[in-house]
C-alpha cells in the first residue's frame, strides 16, 4: 500500500507531496491543475515509460518521484546525464525502459492497477477472453498455466530421454553377447594363476637343490683335498685293533684275578698244616710258587698291555672327535634325502 507521493519537477508539479489513508483516496481539483500528472508521475516511477524528457517542468531542474510503502522507500530521478532508481538509498540505473527487477517486485503494480479518464470501463467493456485473462493474471492462474505447460514439456523429455536409454541398453546388451567368452576366461586366468604359484614352488625347489648340488659338491672337494675318506678308514681300522686289545686284556686280568686268589689259599693252608706235613706242604708251595713266578711273568705282560690300551684309548678319543666333526659337517652339507637320485642318504 502506497503512504506517501511526492513530485518534484514533472509536469505542472514544481513541489507536490502527498500523504495517503488507508482505503481509497480521492485526488480532487479544477481542470488543469496536476491530477492527471498525478497518475502519470506515478506510472513514470512503475514502468519507466514515457521515455525523454517531454514530461519534464520547463523551468528545469532534476525530476524526481518518491514513493514509499510498507515495502521500503522507491525513488526514480531524471537529469541531463540520464535516469537512474533508489531503493531505501540503493542506488540502481535505468537502461532503457527496464525497470530494475527489485523495484518492480517490491511495489508489485501493473497495468492493472491503473484506470485513465479516457479509459473503457474495467472488464465491462472487455470480451470473454479478455476478462478470463484479466482475472488470470490477477490469481496468478498464468503460472499455474505455465506451470502445467512445463510439466507437459518436461514429461515429453523424460519419455523421450527414456525411449533413448532404452534403445541405448538394447544396443549395449547386445553389444555383451560378444564378450559371453569372459566367463570362460576368468576361469582359464584363475587357472593360470594356480599354474603360475605351481612353477614358483618349483622353481624356488629347483634353486634349493641347485643350492644343494653345489654344497654336495663343495664337501666332495674338501673331501678330496683332506683325504679324510682314509683317515675315517685308518681310524676304523684302529679302533678295531683296540677293541681285540681291551679283549686280550680283559682276559689277562681274569688270569691274575685267579692267581691271586690261589695264593691267598695256599696262604691261608700252609697256617693252618700241622709240621708233620710241612715236607709234602712245601713241595706243594714250591709248585704254587712256580705258578706263582709264571703269574708275574703274566702280570708284567698285562702292564705292557694296559699301557698300549691306554695310549689306544687316547687315540680313540682323538678318532672319535675327528669322526663327530666329519659327522656333523657332512649332516649340515647333506640332506636326508639325495637330491639326484631320491634315495635316502641318513636317517
Amino acid at each position: 500500500m502506497i503512504k506517501t507521493i511526492s513530485i518534484e519537477n514533472f509536469q505542472s508539479h514544481r513541489k507536490t507531496e502527498l500523504d495517503l489513508s488507508n482505503g481509497v483516496n480521492v485526488i480532487v481539483g479544477v481542470s488543469d491543475s496536476g491530477k492527471s500528472a498525478i497518475i502519470r508521475a506515478l506510472k513514470w516511477l512503475v514502468f519507466n515509460r514515457p521515455l525523454g524528457a517531454g514530461f519534464r517542468s520547463s523551468w528545469g531542474g532534476e525530476t524526481t518521484v518518491v514513493v514509499e510503502t510498507e515495502n521500503g522507500k522507491f525513488t526514480h530521478t531524471r537529469n541531463d546525464d540520464g535516469a537512474s532508481y533508489e531503493l531505501n538509498e540503493d542506488y540502481l540505473t535505468a537502461i532503457g525502459t527496464d525497470v530494475p527487477e527489485s523495484v518492480s517486485n517490491l511495489l508489485k503494480l501493473t497495468d492493472l492497477n491503473f484506470q485513465g479518464q479516457v479509459d473503457p470501463h474495467f472488464l465491462l467493456s472487455s470480451t470473454a477472453g479478455e476478462a478470463a485473462t484479466q482475472l488470470n493474471k490477477a490469481a496468478n492462474l498464468q503460472l499455474i498455466d505455465l506451470g502445467v505447460k512445463n510439466l507437459k514439456s518436461g514429461a515429453s523429455d523424460l519419455d523421450r530421454t527414456k525411449k533413448a536409454i532404452t534403445s541405448e541398453i538394447e544396443g549395449i546388451e547386445l553389444e555383451l553377447i560378444e564378450f559371453n567368452y569372459i566367463d570362460s576366461c576368468e576361469k582359464i586366468i584363475a587357472d593360470l594363476e594356480v599354474k603360475n604359484k605351481q612353477r614358483g614352488d618349483i622353481r624356488s625347489q629347483v634353486i634349493i637343490l641347485a643350492s644343494m648340488i653345489d654344497r654336495i659338491k663343495q664337501v666332495e672337494l674338501v673331501c678330496a683335498e683332506n683325504n679324510w675318506s682314509a683317515l675315517a678308514y685308518k681310524l676304523v681300522l684302529e679302533l678295531n685293533n683296540q677293541a681285540i686289545n681291551l679283549q686280550n686284556l680283559e682276559k689277562g686280568i681274569n688270569r691274575l684275578v685267579e692267581l691271586v686268589d690261589q695264593v691267598d689259599e695256599l696262604e691261608e693252608t700252609i697256617g693252618s698244616l700241622p709240621d708233620e706235613n710241612i715236607a709234602d706242604d712245601l713241595i706243594v708251595l714250591q709248585t704254587n710258587f712256580t705258578k706263582l713266578h709264571n703269574g708275574n711273568a703274566e702280570a708284567r705282560k698285562l702292564n705292557s698291555l694296559i699301557k698300549s690300551i691306554k695310549l689306544c684309548n687316547e687315540t680313540e678319543q682323538e678318532s672319535t672327535s675327528i669322526v663327530n666333526e666329519l659327522t656333523s659337517q657332512f649332516n649340515k652339507l647333506m640332506p636326508k634325502t639325495c637330491p639326484l637320485c631320491g634315495s635316502i642318504v641318513r636317517p
